[in-house]
């Protein structure tokens, strides 16, 4: 039996529309007629066709059981109501997660790297409040793509416990379900072929380890192990840390022991140990990109400098250069007698060099020969002041202070430059 838009189901639920059908029956959206929240049923109806009674009573059990496992978790989608009616109809009421399935997400190809991540440290929060319900004796059984749900903020839900291992039901006790343990081709741990005994989480892991690869690759490992060890095999931007850790997930031998926790060759003991190596591999990965951005940043600030040392050089031998220019045409200009020129010129090549004491010294001597002594002496006082060991500069300053009729300095820098005179021949002598 099947219900369409606007069926009033318990006389509580208006049915939007169908969200899709599962091994034990229909799921539709439908919204509470009393509290006006949406919520999706899951239905399981007695005249389902080619559902024996024995299957029937198979399912119904497996239906309670999800009904009673009661996992509050933001990482699984959330059982609220359990009824049933003289019929025999069994009816869930659950969360409503509005965006979608996995299974959904794979149609349009692998998954962005982060959005991976972060249904995969979802998963692994969902099935630890799972593994922990019962202290390891519930075990999902059944991950695959479409029982994984996307909210609208795109966080993950674990749904469809059918299927789960539970506290509550002997392993043994299933009926005419097959394999031993039920699940889905493809999906399934190797352990699930293996007799009836109860599975451990790390079937669970193994389940996840399968739902990654898919996300990161598009294709199912049971299809691509034949041509692949891990996800990097089929994508080159899986990172290395994550490559392994799903490696990992998926091997063939279970983690079971506290001493297999760190044996490589064994899968993780449980979703803990996954999350754990998850944010080690994220931490290391984040160091190395930090180490990485920061020996970048500080080879740019090296270049940069480098850089600007090479451009303050640049510009100082142009200015030199330019400066020697103009000091070139105002000895031309002196020489010819157009000290106006010769005064401009020497100008220049001060503001373009003003460490240069020569270049004082020669504006010097034609503001002298201009008549203007005060400027002269004020350019022969800068000249002095870069170099005092010159003594052309003090014969100079002093035959200005001569015409200034500044007897005692002149005869003070006249002295002064006969004795550097006197000492350089001696030294020469010497030599």
């Amino acid at each position: 039996m099947t219900f369409t838009l606007g069926d009033l189901i318990f006389d509580k639920y208006r049915i939007e529309r169908e969200l899709g059908r599962g091994a034990f029956g229909m799921v539709y959206l439908a919204r509470h007629t009393t509290l006006g929240t949406l919520v999706a049923i899951k239905m399981l109806h007695s005249e389902m066709t080619g559902v024996s009674s024995t299957m029937l009573n198979d399912y119904k059990k497996r239906f309670y059981l999800e009904s009673k496992a009661k996992i509050d978790h933001p990482n699984v989608v959330k059982v609220n109501n359990f009824e049933a009616d003289a019929a025999g109809a069994l009816l869930l009421e659950m969360e409503y997660v509005p965006g979608g399935t996995l299974a959904d997400l794979l149609k349009q190809g692998p998954a962005p790297i982060e959005q991976v991540l972060a249904v995969l440290r979802d998963g692994l929060a969902g099935l630890t409040a799972m593994h922990e319900h019962a202290r390891g004796t519930f075990v999902h059984r059944d991950l695959k793509p479409s029982n994984i749900l996307l909210d609208a903020t795109g966080r993950a839900k674990i749904a469809d416990l059918g299927s789960a291992q539970t506290p509550w039901d002997n392993p043994s006790l299933l009926g005419t379900l097959a394999p031993p343990h039920p699940g889905t081709a493809g999906y399934r741990s190797p352990e699930h072929e293996v007799g009836n005994s109860l599975l451990t989480p790390s079937a669970d892991v193994y389940g996840l380890g399968c739902v990654a690869f898919e996300l990161l690759t598009g294709k199912r490992w049971f299809d691509a192990q034949r041509d692949a060890d891990g996800p990097r095999d089929l994508r080159g931007d899986v990172p290395d840390w994550l490559d392994a850790i799903v490696r990992r997930m998926l091997n063939e031998t279970p983690g079971k022991k506290k001493a297999d926790r760190d044996d490589a060759t064994k899968r993780y003991v449980d979703c803990r140990d996954v999350a754990q190596a998850m944010k080690q591999g994220a931490d290391e990965a984040k160091r190395k990109v930090e180490a990485e951005e920061a020996e970048r940043e500080r080879q740019e600030r090296e270049a940069e400098a480098k850089r600007k040392v090479e451009a303050e050089q640049a510009e100082r031998i142009r200015k030199e250069q330019e400066a020697i220019e103009c000091y070139s045409r105002g000895v031309i200009y002196h020489n010819k007698g157009d000290y106006d020129c010769a005064i401009a010129e020497y100008g220049k090549a001060i503001e373009l060099n003003p460490n240069n004491p020569d270049y004082w010294f020669q504006r010097g001597k034609s503001y002298s020969r201009n008549n203007n002594e005060t400027q002269a002496i004020a350019d022969y006082n800068s000249a002095i002041q870069i170099n005092p060991n010159k003594h052309d500069y003090y014969y100079e300053r002093s035959s200005s202070y001569f015409k200034r009729q500044d007897i005692l300095r002149y005869l003070t820098d006249k002295i002064k430059a006969d004795h550097m005179v006197r000492m350089s021949s001696a030294g020469r002598h010497l030599i």
